[in-house]
């Protein structure tokens, strides 16, 4: 049962012959489905004689690469369909992945924290992945072909410009793994930590949120490197938002990258405020512009609201390959923002509407600047990141501090940082909170600090809690007005205060979503 739920996941996790960047470990760029262990699996039966589910996802993989096996044959003889993707948002809080389906796409976003290593470089093999869940968004379609879902290729990809991260842009040799071997527990590799609790998901339903609280690694000089970053994922709509990006590092720039795609064709066209453009090279800087909107070579979208320092390349990049054993080029369309060097609080905000065209995307323009917009920002600071989503009446709110006043008309406190949703109607309200910080240890991070004030690299191996349970924690909410809980909740308690407000408590492990129902 373990492996079976293991196998869907990975089914959930990949579109359907590739799985992400951010879950490749040392070898990005290189894994593809192997599909035997599903069909293994069907005959195995489990409780059953046969596993129907597993025969449906192995039919789908070999359909995808377009194959013929004798175990596709006999389950085609057995009536078994091949299995499609249903739309929906998971969470694997102890892998830090969220994931969200709809159409025939797949968006995944994934970070790091105190419990979970940053990177897997070995000599040879990811040499260049330091930033590989520094918030790595990766937007998946199937049939594109080789080349992964038509973003990545490692021929001339930069390194520093992995989707949806946060980043400093260092020249390739800066880059490049000092792979050593780090304690007695580990062998010659690269697993850095980071002293951060924050990163994780929630969900409702078939809407999510993911954010984390980003802290360099203090073995490449990137202890003052911090970001707050949070993605809300409603529907085929994606709200990504920064802030608090600040450094003291002038020698490079920091930057978010919005998107990095390999081209099979030059001549691919790229939406500029409606605009076609077909020319290659192309280079295009925005300092002040208050809408800006774009359509990819994939048909994804992407709005802004305020465009300063976004830059737009499309051209020859050049590059080493992950194992570090040969240089590399190729045609890539890229989109950053450009943060400068050595930010104080900056910020960023910008959406994704996945698989428009124009039309499309003219109309979301449109609709973002009329009374009625498809979404709202209403706070995006230290304290929390909060959007509004009208079409759904869904609230995504990240709460990064304790205890802080919020432009959340619902929530007037809380006692622990926390991710939360929400869904009113007239009468009640649906709301899924989780804890990021999974406890496997309490207090502040056991990082061994050297005599000069930085944390000393030191193996998750090496961890004393590293093979201790995950503690169960309690959150402790006021929220605006009266309210009673569903009966039959095991999770949560509720009370009153004196100022006829209600005082929630509820129960999270695991990084699971805890999901409850309140009446007013």
């Amino acid at each position: 049962n373990v492996v079976r739920e293991t196998l869907i996941m990975m089914h959930e996790y990949t579109n359907p012959l590739y799985w992400p960047i951010s879950v490749s470990g040392r070898h990005p760029g290189e894994g593809r489905f192997t599909p035997e262990p599903y069909a293994y699996m069907a005959m195995a039966g489990g409780q059953k004689s046969f596993d129907t589910t597993m025969a449906a996802i192995y039919l789908q993989i070999i359909n995808a690469s377009k194959t013929k096996t004798q175990f596709g044959k006999r389950f085609l003889k057995m009536g078994i369909s091949a299995a499609q993707y249903q739309p929906g948002h998971w969470d694997m809080n102890f892998g830090l992945l969220s994931i969200h389906r709809r159409q025939n796409w797949l968006l995944t976003v994934r970070g790091h924290n105190r419990y979970y290593v940053a990177n897997e470089s070995y000599p040879g093999a990811n040499v260049f992945g330091r930033y590989t869940t520094y918030g790595n968004l990766e937007l998946f379609y199937p049939n594109e072909g080789e080349n992964q879902g038509s973003y990545f290729k490692d021929d001339g990809w930069d390194w520093n410009d992995l989707p949806g991260t946060t980043t400093l842009q260092v020249p390739i040799e800066k880059l490049r793994a000092n792979i050593i071997n780090a304690d007695d527990f580990s062998g010659v590799e690269e697993m850095l930590l980071t002293d951060e609790v924050f990163a994780g998901g929630t969900h409702l339903g078939k809407q999510g949120i993911y954010a984390m609280k980003l802290h360099g690694s203090d073995k490449y000089d990137m202890g003052s490197f911090r970001a707050n970053k949070s993605w809300f994922m409603f529907d085929s709509l994606v709200v990504c938002l920064g802030s608090d990006i600040t450094n003291t590092i002038k020698d490079y720039p920091t930057v978010t990258t919005v998107f990095q795609n390999y081209l099979t064709d030059t001549s691919a066209g790229i939406y500029l405020n409606n605009q076609r453009d077909n020319s290659f090279p192309l280079s295009k800087e925005w300092k002040s512009m208050k809408d800006l909107s774009v359509i990819d070579n994939r048909n994804t979208g992407y709005y802004f609201s305020n465009a300063k320092d976004v830059v737009f390349t499309k051209k020859i990049q050049y590059s080493r390959n992950q194992k570090d054993t040969k240089d590399t080029e190729g045609a890539f369309a890229k989109m950053i923002i450009d943060h400068g060097t050595a930010p104080t609080m900056s910020s960023y905000n910008y959406a994704m509407l996945i698989n428009t065209d124009s039309a499309g995307m003219k109309n979301f323009v449109s609709q973002m600047s009329s009374k009625s917009p498809a979404y709202k920002v209403l706070q995006q600071d230290s304290i929390a990141h909060i959007v509004y989503y009208p079409t759904q009446q869904i609230t995504g709110t990240v709460l990064f501090s304790t205890n802080k006043s919020t432009n959340d008309s619902l929530i007037l406190s809380n006692d622990r940082p926390c991710l939360l949703i929400y869904q009113k109607d007239k009468d009640s309200m649906m709301l899924s909170v989780t804890d990021p910080d999974l406890g496997f240890y309490d207090g502040p991070d056991d990082t061994q600090i050297l005599p000069d004030g930085k944390r000393k690299e030191e193996s998750i191996y090496s961890k004393k809690w590293y093979a201790s349970p995950a503690k169960p924690s309690f959150i402790n909410f006021t929220l605006k007005g009266i309210w009673k809980l569903e009966n039959g909740n095991t999770i949560a308690t509720i009370s009153l205060d004196k100022f006829g407000n209600s005082l929630l408590q509820v129960q999270c492990k695991y990084g699971e979503a805890s999901q409850i129902k309140l009446y007013k």
